[in-house]
């Protein structure tokens, strides 16, 4: 018997969380319908977009990298919630029986067992749903890393078709960061980056050692601003050049371009017209949960007062431009 009735409870509990998580995708389909359905309906990007009469790509999240990447993590979510659901209902029982024990139960101990299993269930609790919440926000960040891996690639495929000084058409040096297509592609990461970037502060600066924007950073950012009327509301300019310094450190926000096979060596800078390109960005996304940033990052190594960050690496793949197929 006891054994059906702890199966019971465990249906029970996957229920009621099969029950939430659908609540949650049912509020978020209620507050928005149109872009809901669209996220489900929008279409990968043509191999050949040229085929298609496109010739602009587009950006989709459904990539079998960015799956691999946050399944595990989702997973995790959902085993944390399930033991977080379990000690709140044992939390739950044990405070309810706390106010109702008399002197008798009193002077036979059970009051204090009663009380030291709540102080022990009650940090655990706290710890898994901080746990819980740093995961979420790192899940988050993973979609927005991929699609800065997606506006690098896109800025790749532009720029190295380009002649540019010391690099000529469909030549890149991929060994040289300071290069002028190397930092035309990793301003492209770095700029979608910004808006899981924290804000910078004093505090910030002795966490990670990182120095505020430069002027010229903000003035850049001010002139980008003119073209997106805001009725007044600077909000959103001034929060962006608070959260640039982060995103355009060059320790922070890397990027790779990933060889691919083919007729010409991408090893060694070479591409062709129409063949596969791909980057790969690493993101040091900062932990600001307290505990779960220790239990789940790296430190800056900065000093006793270290910050803590979680490498996220994401890449995605797209057609070089160049002549128009069949031209």
């Amino acid at each position: 018997m006891a054994e059906v009735e702890i199966h019971r409870s465990g249906s029970a509990g996957w229920l009621r969380l099969t029950i939430a998580i659908a609540a949650i995708a049912g509020l978020v389909a209620a507050l928005d319908p149109g872009s809901f359905l669209a996220t489900f309906s929008r279409k990968a990007p043509a191999a050949l977009p040229e085929y298609f009469g496109s010739s602009i790509p587009q950006y989709s999240p459904f990539t079998a990298t960015l799956a691999a990447s946050t399944v595990p993590w989702l997973v995790a979510i959902a085993v944390l919630l399930t033991v977080a659901f379990r000690l709140a209902v044992r939390l739950r029982a044990v405070a309810s029986e706390l106010p109702s024990l008399d002197k008798g139960s009193l002077a036979e101990g059970e009051c204090g067992r009663t009380a030291i299993e709540f102080l022990l269930l009650l940090p655990i609790v706290l710890s898994i749903l901080l746990l819980v919440l740093q995961i979420a926000l790192m899940v988050q960040a993973k979609f927005v890393v991929n699609y800065a891996a997606f506006c690098a690639v896109r800025s790749a495929i532009v720029w190295i078709p380009a002649e540019k000084e010391g690099e000529a058409r469909n030549r890149i040096e991929i060994g040289n960061t300071s290069s002028e297509k190397m930092q035309k592609i990793w301003r492209a990461a770095s700029l979608a980056c910004v808006p899981i970037s924290p804000h910078h502060s004093s505090g910030l600066a002795d966490r990670t050692g990182i120095e505020d924007a430069t002027q010229e950073q903000k003035d850049a950012v001010d002139r980008i601003a003119t073209y997106f009327p805001s009725n007044g509301d600077d909000g959103v300019a001034e929060s962006f050049k608070q959260r640039i310094a982060y995103a355009f450190d060059s320790g922070i926000t890397t990027i790779e371009i990933v060889p691919e096979s083919g007729s010409h060596n991408q090893s060694a800078g070479e591409f062709g017209d129409h063949d596969l390109v791909t980057v790969r960005v690493t993101h040091r996304f900062y932990l600001g949960v307290p505990l779960a940033n220790r239990l789940l990052g790296t430190s800056f190594g900065v000093g006793p007062g270290s910050g803590f960050y979680y490498p996220i690496v994401e890449q995605y793949t797209l057609l070089n431009e160049g002549e128009p197929l069949g031209s």
